[in-house]
């Protein structure tokens, strides 16, 4: 698959999703919702430093993520 075709099915069925965690922007950032932990883990699969927003149902937040690192947040 090739990222904006990726990004466009994000966009297709987020109106579906909305007790699921998304990050908001098209960054290449891995999202692995954890819902028995309340945790969600970002994965940057860039090397540069990317802020994004997670945004689960009428909650977001942001998180600073390095290159190439992850950031583990409480939903």
């Amino acid at each position: 698959e090739e990222l904006p075709a990726l990004f466009q099915f994000k966009h297709q069925i987020a109106d579906k999703l909305k007790d699921v965690p998304c990050v908001e922007e098209d960054l290449p950032v891995v999202c692995a919702w954890y819902p028995t932990a309340q945790r969600v883990l970002l994965w940057n699969l860039s090397e540069d430093h990317v802020r994004v927003n997670l945004r689960t149902r009428d909650t977001q937040q942001t998180a600073e993520i390095d290159g190439l690192d992850v950031a583990l947040l409480r939903t």
